[in-house]
């Protein structure tokens, strides 16, 4: 009957509007998440160039458009290796992954081919995360020198000593602990293995 067919329509095309609103609402969600997101982003097609927000906000600059604005941010080093690298993608559509360094911070670039010649590069800021292994690694040399300075002081000692830890553990004992047969057999727990000379 034409009613049930009316009604029929109607119920497909308020399925196609829910379903129309979905995507967008989900296309908004996934656009959000790519201008918005942890990685900057740089997709290049020719000479054009898009960029997001968090690539704009880790350089400190304003949008840019074209891939000869892009590529002069950087130093003639960065150019080279940028240029080879993006000029290879196209070519060989082999992914890349390379270190690159802007004024005093440092990036990871990964860079993708996708379809119709577009290049898409993805770049992590690693500056924070070095430096806090190169400080680290500063603090374990110190600690390590520091430990060394002590020990060094304890074995000067010329009578016994030790450093008892938990548990009234012995910790550390000095080479005159180790000459000292009767406190070396008092002290046979002793974690640190004596020599006698």
């Amino acid at each position: 009957s034409p009613i049930c067919g009316a009604i029929g329509m109607g119920v497909a095309i308020l399925y196609h509007l829910i379903r129309t609103k979905q995507l967008r609402r989900n296309l908004r969600i996934q656009y959000d998440m790519l201008q918005n997101g942890p990685s900057g982003l740089v997709f290049i097609q020719n000479e054009r160039v898009l960029v997001n927000k968090t690539f704009c906000l880790m350089l400190g600059i304003k949008r840019i458009n074209r891939w000869d604005k892009f590529i002069a941010l950087f130093s003639e080093d960065a150019q080279s290796l940028l240029t080879e690298k993006c000029t290879q993608l196209k070519k060989q559509k082999i992914p890349f992954t390379e270190t690159i360094h802007y004024q005093k911070r440092i990036f990871i670039v990964q860079g993708q081919s996708g379809p119709k010649n577009t290049l898409a590069l993805w770049w992590m800021d690693v500056s924070q995360s070095r430096k806090k292994v190169a400080k680290e690694s500063q603090k374990n040399k110190l600690l390590s020198r520091q430990k060394e300075l002590l020990e060094s002081a304890w074995e000067a000692l010329p009578f016994p000593a030790f450093i008892r830890g938990p548990g009234n553990k012995s910790l550390f004992a000095n080479q005159a602990v180790g000459n000292d047969v009767k406190t070396l057999n008092a002290l046979h727990w002793v974690s640190r293995p004596f020599k006698k000379e």
